[in-house]
């Protein structure tokens, strides 16, 4: 009621939760308690759903972007997307999976559109409580304010939903761009097509030699981002710089270095260990 009639759109939605949600409705309706004083309608659902194969999870609750494109809605006018490469608990536990989760968010008032998460494992604690934030209308804004439960087996002090919202909010603000794999691959097909010019990107890993040497990026320069602010001559002015690390973190970092020299800059989704299982 709230959340699909927003956009206009009926969906088909299979699911033991809403077999139940409705026959509570059902009941409540044909035989009110005393006492209640509004009969309760069916909220709504966020049409949320999860898959595992193997050793990955999948889930999905809201929209996906392909699905709000496919409505109409235009991409960085009526919605943007924000990404973000995260581990389920901090990373020096034992047993801390990784996560990739994507955010769909509406342009003017930041209102959680969609998530999307894959994952190792952990899935179904992000997508439930995205299902419910989107239900009550929540933003990134309530993403970044999430109060989650912490200890360091479970979880980290900035949640993986935390850093989705702080992202969301960069990107909205201004302050981060983010360029997808699809985007960086074609690209990087056009660069070998043309003999490895570069055309109007320049590609920067600021990543430790000794990472790259274990897992390089193709036509990628490797300038650490602790030597980033005495290597600046060796970035060209004149072109978009795309920026990974392994996840992400250093690569907005070194965005921001970049954006206060006056360089147009963009950070690969992901960074290189969602390259690296992309491809």
């Amino acid at each position: 009621r709230k959340f699909w009639i927003r956009h206009g759109q009926a969906c088909l939605k299979i699911s033991e939760y809403l077999a139940s949600e409705t026959g509570q409705v059902c009941m409540m309706n044909i035989w009110i308690p005393d006492g209640l004083k509004d009969v309760p309608g069916f909220p709504g659902t966020a049409g949320s759903g999860i898959v595992q194969a193997f050793n990955l999870q999948a889930g999905i609750t809201g929209f996906g972007a392909e699905y709000l494109e496919a409505s109409g809605l235009v991409r960085d006018r009526d919605f943007f997307t924000a990404f973000v490469s995260q581990k389920s608990h901090v990373g020096w536990f034992p047993g801390a999976g990784f996560l990739f989760i994507k955010g769909m968010f509406e342009k003017n008032s930041g209102r959680i559109l969609g998530v999307e998460a894959v994952g190792s494992v952990s899935v179904d604690k992000v997508i439930d409580a995205a299902s419910a934030l989107i239900l009550k209308h929540g933003t990134y804004r309530d993403l970044a304010d999430f109060d989650a439960a912490y200890a360091p087996q479970f979880n980290a002090p900035k949640s993986p939903l935390n850093m989705l919202g702080f992202t969301a909010e960069n990107i909205d603000l201004g302050l981060e761009s983010q360029t997808d794999i699809q985007t960086l691959l074609r690209i990087t097909g056009d660069m070998e097509r043309n003999g490895g010019s570069s055309g109007e990107y320049y590609l920067l890993d600021v990543r430790e030699p000794s990472e790259v040497r274990s897992m390089s990026l193709p036509y990628f320069s490797n300038i650490p981002l602790g030597t980033l602010r005495d290597s600046l001559a060796e970035i060209p002015k004149d072109k978009t710089v795309i920026i990974t690390c392994a996840v992400g973190v250093r690569a907005w970092n070194a965005a921001r270095i970049l954006a206060g020299y006056g360089y147009r800059t963009s950070v690969l989704t992901g960074g290189a260990s969602f390259y690296a299982m992309y491809r």
